[in-house]
């Protein structure tokens, strides 16, 4: 992923907004499907200098394309819906209609397994479907569905999302998807599903105008043996026949298994 042949060229129809990025894989993975790059990057502040600045380093460093980012005045936790700046807020208004998508991906500490916290301070919990964390989740979707109002918003998140430990804020954001007019539909998948030899389970939350959701087909693209996906990856850009990896790649067991 680093210059324009390998991110599709602006051909697309598609008017779409990213909020929080974070690293970026779901916004590059967006911007392949719809041919197009987002109109803006939202973030909350304080994440975009730690976290989304990597993805706003490569559209604008690497490939130079301009794109805005628009800062929220609070912070992850805040459920903040207006803009530091003025200026922001005016383009912001004046991108902000006939809005296809929007992409987020909210933090997701609240669920993670990762997360061995009972609690924060000041007695909020740290884990769970009433983790503080959460806030991020419930903001992000409640910008989305109130004030951009797309025909579809998705979101990937913690696989404990999918669980029963995750119901509570399945709830809470299914709820606010009825007040707004959307359907929900909640996945659950592995990378290994998807041409990609890592096993790495993830959820999403697909909200859909109208209060009808679509129904999904099921994915089970079968991944090439890791030896052949490296070497593909050989040809795309930042790619270098130099690749350390490749030497004595049966003899090195952390690669090999």
């Amino acid at each position: 992923m680093g210059n324009t042949s390998y991110i599709l060229e602006n051909t697309g129809n598609i008017r779409w907004i990213s909020i929080q990025p974070l690293i970026g894989g779901c916004s590059i993975g967006a911007q392949l499907a719809f041919k197009t790059q987002p109109l803006a990057v939202i973030d909350f502040d304080g994440i975009d200098k730690g976290n989304s600045s990597a993805y706003m380093h490569y559209m604008n460093e690497v490939r130079k394309v301009g794109l805005r980012e628009l800062i929220l005045d609070g912070d992850l936790l805040s459920k903040a819906k207006t803009f530091k700046t003025q200026e922001d807020t005016d383009f912001f208004n004046s991108i902000n209609h006939d809005i296809d998508v929007v992409s987020a991906v909210p933090i997701c500490s609240g669920l993670s397994m990762a997360n061995a916290n009972n609690s924060c301070e000041a007695g909020t919990k740290a884990r769970g479907s009433e983790a503080i964390q959460n806030n991020n989740m419930i903001g992000i979707t409640e910008f989305a569905l109130e004030i951009i109002k797309p025909k579809c918003y998705i979101f990937e998140n913690a696989p404990n999302f999918y669980t029963s430990a995750g119901k509570g804020i399945r709830d809470k954001l299914t709820e606010i998807g009825k007040k707004n007019g959307y359907a929900v539909t909640y996945v659950k998948t592995n990378s290994y599903k998807h041409n990609n030899p890592q096993a790495r389970s993830r959820t999403f939350g697909i909200f859909w105008q109208g209060g009808k959701c679509p129904k999904l087909s099921k994915v089970n693209d079968p991944h090439k043996p890791i030896v052949d996906y490296l070497e593909g990856m050989k040809s795309k850009p930042y790619g270098t026949e130099d690749y350390t990896m490749f030497k004595n790649f049966n003899e090195n067991g952390f690669i090999k298994y």
